[in-house]
């Protein structure tokens, strides 16, 4: 009976990390078809992709950055605002996200969170010749 029992413990064990596989590879499909779409600047059509990339492979950070950027093109701000602070909570020093929420409050009139941001940019990189001008943009002063 107990070899039954570990038997059958075996195979579903087994049946369940097969399907997280399926899921993992189907992700990694979808990433590259939503890379695909994003070149294209088809942003719409990213979204549900980039979504599900998330969801099963949620260390692949340039799908948040991405996904944000599709919300923002969209006209979905808020979520694209809240997405890419998901992103800085798992991967704090992430430039791209940074930026992407920099830019992100920028467009939604959070001036103050932008500029914050492109602060964050400067520190970890002086010589960041984007973020010293969005900087400068965004304090109103010209560039160099």
């Amino acid at each position: 009976m107990k070899r039954v029992f570990f038997f059958l413990s075996f195979v579903l064990l087994l049946s369940a990390c097969s399907r997280e596989l399926v899921k993992d590879e189907i992700a990694l499909d979808r990433y590259k078809e939503a890379n695909v779409a994003f070149a294209e600047e088809r942003y719409q059509e990213c979204i549900p992709h980039y979504e599900y990339v998330i969801r099963w492979r949620d260390r692949i950070f340039d799908a948040y950055v991405k996904l944000g950027i599709c919300y923002e093109q969209v006209g979905r701000g808020e979520e694209a605002v809240s997405i890419l602070k998901i992103l800085l909570r798992v991967d704090p020093t992430n430039i791209e996200g940074m930026r992407a929420l920099a830019h992100a409050y920028e467009k939604h009139n959070n001036r103050s969170s932008a500029i914050d941001l492109q602060q964050k940019l400067l520190d970890r990189n002086p010589e960041d010749k984007q973020a010293w001008n969005d900087l400068l943009r965004l304090r109103g002063e010209s560039g160099k």
